[in-house]
C-alpha cells in the first residue's frame, strides 16, 4: 500500500495516504477501513505500539534471548517486535519498528518519535 501515516489521540486520527490525500475523524477504526479497506484493532495498536498487550483479551508475549519483548499474540494477530530503541532520555527504550501480521495481511510500523505528556502546571 505504500507510505501511510497515522497521527492521533484516544479516540481521534488523522491519516495521510501515499499520495498525500488526507483524511481526519473521531472514529478511527472506521476510517482506516474506508480510506484503506483494512480492519485494524486500532484499540489494541495503540498498546501494542508501547510493547503491550491490550486489555480486555487473552494474549502470550514470547521473549528474545535477552529477554527482549519479541512477539505479542493477541485478537489473531501476531505482532513482532523487530528493533527498540531509546526515545527518551530517563524511559525504557520503546518500540521503533513493529509488524503486525493475521492471515495474509502484513502491517509494518515504524515509530519516528515518542513524545511525553508534560503534567508540570
Amino acid at each position: 500500500m505504500g507510505s501511510t501515516t497515522l497521527k492521533g489521540v484516544p479516540g481521534f486520527i488523522e491519516l495521510t495516504l501515499p499520495g498525500g490525500d488526507t483524511y481526519r475523524s473521531g472514529e478511527p477504526e472506521a476510517l482506516v477501513a474506508a480510506a484503506t479497506g483494512w480492519q485494524l484493532p486500532l484499540n489494541h495498536l495503540v498498546w501494542w505500539i508501547r510493547g503491550l498487550p491490550a486489555p480486555g483479551d487473552d494474549f502470550r508475549l514470547l521473549f528474545d534471548d535477552a529477554s527482549q519483548l519479541a512477539i505479542i499474540r493477541q485478537a489473531g494477530w501476531e505482532i513482532r517486535y523487530d528493533r527498540w530503541q531509546q526515545f527518551l532520555p530517563d524511559h525504557p527504550t520503546l518500540p521503533a519498528k513493529i509488524t503486525a501480521l493475521k492471515g495474509d495481511k502484513r502491517v509494518r510500523l515504524v515509530v519516528s518519535d515518542w513524545n511525553t505528556l508534560d503534567t508540570k502546571p
